[in-house]
């Protein structure tokens, strides 16, 4: 049996996946390793290859589905070196870190194309936006993070209150809403 399956596995072919957008070093994340590459490139000293290429293009930021213009240039080196900051560089309301850790793409606004920024949306339909899920720790694509059978946006935590000074009330019950 063993025998069988490791021929089995032998002659599959291997599919190559393609590289998440900014992930030029195809080592499953954009980083200063992506920046150097892209840098080498533009300058002429570092040919990439066509699954490098669309993993660059990541100008113009994109309101609605993918990012990219077809061509690869310094405004995809500048967006690439704003994102491996940690910033939000589409301006969904979450921190490019934080997308790629969740799954979303860190350089599309809207990456379903409904009309609302990622940040903003509530993929996982627990009443806690995506944002919210970040501020929480909690998985946006997951209702019940915990398992405990009580949705997030029923078990999230309130914020902790100013223990000097006054707290504003707006700020104190916004976990409510």
């Amino acid at each position: 049996m063993r025998a069988v399956l490791i021929a089995a596995l032998t002659l599959m072919p291997l599919v190559a996946h393609a590289a998440a957008p900014g992930d030029l070093s195809r080592d499953g994340a954009y980083d200063v390793r992506d920046v150097v590459l892209l840098e080498a490139h533009l300058g002429g000293g570092q040919a990439l290859d066509a699954e490098q290429l669309a993993a660059a293009d990541v100008a113009p930021l994109a309101m609605t589905g993918a990012a990219g213009d077809g061509a690869v240039d310094v405004a995809d080196l500048i967006v690439l070196k704003r994102a491996i900051t940690g910033e939000d560089v589409d301006g969904d309301f979450l921190a490019s870190a934080y997308e790629i850790a969740a799954g979303f793409d860190p350089f599309a606004r809207d990456e379903d194309a409904d009309g609302i920024a990622d940040g903003l949306d509530d993929d996982d339909d627990d009443g806690l936006t995506n944002r919210r899920e970040a501020a929480f720790g909690t998985e946006p694509g997951d209702a019940d993070s915990d398992g405990d059978g009580i949705l997030d946006g029923r078990d999230a935590p309130a914020p902790m209150l100013a223990r000097t000074g006054v707290t504003d009330l707006a700020a104190a019950t916004a976990y409510l809403h």
